[in-house]
């Protein structure tokens, strides 16, 4: 029994060769899971010479059956329930999902707009704390130069004034005393210049001691600061830390959920527009927000012919023909490849409607 091939907007099922139209109804209801009132309401049509006749009586079908054609196209016609049910259906999908799209926007605005919020008082905090010891180092650096001045001065008028004592010395005459050394259980000779560059010298250490005790405290508190707020332990750090996690966490949720609801209604316009409106073009009919076809679903199948270099099978877009071999075909890759080998002429089909029957050539 010959088969017959059923094309439903691209997809393709082979069956057996039914013996009425409407047992070619009832197999399209099967194959492609349709009621049998919807497959009533499906055009069925076929090329003869480069026309499309439908199918749409008994007698035409019989008619169809005699030109022995092995392939029929099914199409759903803009009356149909079928098509009805099916732009209504994706209208409504349409518009939830926009509906989806546009409360997810709104909700993603305003978390960005609390983050900013939440980001910028922290920064203003941050920014200030980092004036305030910028404030403390400086003044620790000018306390610092201040008590090394004072410590040089003091050196230098104490050198001033024991120069002067030698100076008035020497002029009265009166030398140094010189006290006899005493016994080693004796207590040693304290110098009077030793004894108050000393003290000196321990004012000055006292002075620099506070100065720098005072800059330790600053230090101690500033640092006490910022390890205060490094404390993950803290209440207000943990809310802190949790509500910038939540705003990562959802923004991140939010912008996986518009790229798939994105997805999702691209890839459902396109695949229901294509099937309904695209073999309406062949009748000169375009319908709003029809998909573009893509560049692989333009070749043209040559179903049942493979290729007898490659063994493509079925050949797919251009199929070349050996007039002069029976039932010997090359795909337009391999016709390319094996021109100087197979020296036969060769007939370009386009596609498989204008497949010539039969074909017979005479060499010279």
């Amino acid at each position: 029994m010959e088969k017959l091939v059923l094309n439903f907007f691209g997809e393709e099922i082979t069956i057996d060769t039914p013996k009425t139209l409407q047992n070619l109804k009832d197999e399209i209801a099967s194959k492609f899971c349709f009621n049998p009132s919807d497959a009533a309401e499906i055009l069925v049509s076929y090329f003869n010479d480069l026309k499309k006749v439908f199918i749409q009586t008994e007698q035409d079908f019989v008619e169809f059956v005699k030109k022995h054609i092995y392939k029929v196209d099914l199409d759903i016609s803009q009356e149909s329930q079928l098509y009805k049910n099916s732009m209504k259906q994706l209208e409504e999908e349409n518009a939830q999902n926009k509906k989806t799209l546009e409360e997810l926007l709104k909700k993603n605005s305003e978390l960005e707009a609390k983050g900013k919020t939440f980001f910028d008082e922290k920064t203003k905090k941050i920014k200030e704390i980092d004036e305030k010891i910028k404030a403390l180092n400086k003044k620790k650096a000018e306390i610092s130069k201040e008590v090394a001045s004072a410590k040089e001065k003091m050196n230098k008028a104490i050198k001033a004034n024991q120069k002067k004592i030698n100076e008035i010395q020497k002029k009265l005459g009166i030398a140094p005393p010189v006290k006899k050394p005493k016994p080693a259980s004796t207590k040693p000779k304290v110098d009077k210049k030793a004894k108050i560059e000393k003290k000196v010298e321990k004012k000055v250490e006292k002075t620099v001691e506070k100065a720098a005790k005072k800059i330790e405290k600053i230090i101690k508190k500033v640092e006490k600061k910022k390890k205060d707020e490094k404390k993950p332990e803290t209440k207000e750090k943990k809310e802190e830390k949790g509500f910038l996690n939540n705003i990562n966490e959802l923004t991140q949720n939010i912008t996986n959920k518009i790229t798939d609801i994105t997805k999702c209604v691209i890839e459902n316009a396109n695949d229901l527009t294509n099937k309904i409106t695209g073999k309406l073009e062949n009748k000169g009919i375009k319908l709003k927000g029809s998909a573009p076809k893509k560049e692989e679903e333009k070749k043209k199948i040559h179903t049942g012919i493979h290729c007898n270099g490659c063994g493509m099978n079925p050949i797919e877009g251009n199929r070349f023909k050996c007039a002069v071999c029976e039932d010997f075909d090359y795909c337009e890759k391999c016709e390319n490849i094996n021109k100087d080998k197979h020296l036969h002429p060769f007939i370009k089909i386009y596609s498989p409607e204008t497949a010539p029957i039969k074909v017979e050539c005479e060499l010279k």
